[in-house]
């Protein structure tokens, strides 16, 4: 999976927390909500500190209320949309790691380890391979590729045969 299909089905797929997902799903989404996070984050830190600075710089003499009561309002809707940006993303986040924990055999019950601060373990959990078989949670989302793999080893074999060559044992 690329990096755009991955990030439109994560969030397509923002409340589905069954199913299974690839690593390459769920890693491309956590690459776009590092990088996002980080610029979202920047930019708000920016558009809150020069109104602030601006305020701060004239002295407390001459500030003017309705600057201050701006700075304010400002600050409280910029925060706000940054809040709700950070919800949907993590909602999102967390609907990707469940259904990649799916993927390794694992329930998604292990993310309620994000609230005792041990949320690296279920990410580490999600670095596992997928299970190469349906389980509970569904058909393995790579068995197409599988297939196509070993049709691919089998040519690659009655070929190795032909010309007389001992073929190796086949991959683990």
């Amino acid at each position: 999976m690329k990096f755009g299909e991955a990030v439109r089905h994560c969030l397509r797929n923002m409340f589905v927390f069954e199913g299974r997902a690839r690593r390459s799903e769920f890693w491309w989404y956590y690459l776009f909500v590092s990088i996002i996070g980080l610029v979202v984050a920047t930019v708000f830190v920016v558009a809150m500190s020069v109104p602030i600075i601006a305020m701060l710089s004239e002295g407390s003499a001459s500030r003017d209320p309705d600057m201050t009561n701006a700075a304010i309002f400002m600050f409280f809707v910029l925060y706000g949309l940054y809040m709700l940006f950070a919800l949907l993303v993590n909602v999102a986040m967390l609907g990707a790691m469940a259904r990649r924990l799916h993927d390794t055999g694992q329930s998604g019950h292990w993310l309620w380890l994000n609230l005792a601060g041990l949320g690296i373990v279920p990410l580490i959990m999600c670095v596992m391979d997928g299970q190469p078989h349906e389980n509970q949670w569904g058909p393995d989302p790579k068995a197409a590729e599988r297939e196509a793999l070993a049709s691919q080893y089998a040519a690659w074999q009655a070929q190795q045969a032909q010309q007389g060559a001992e073929p190796p044992p086949p991959p683990a």
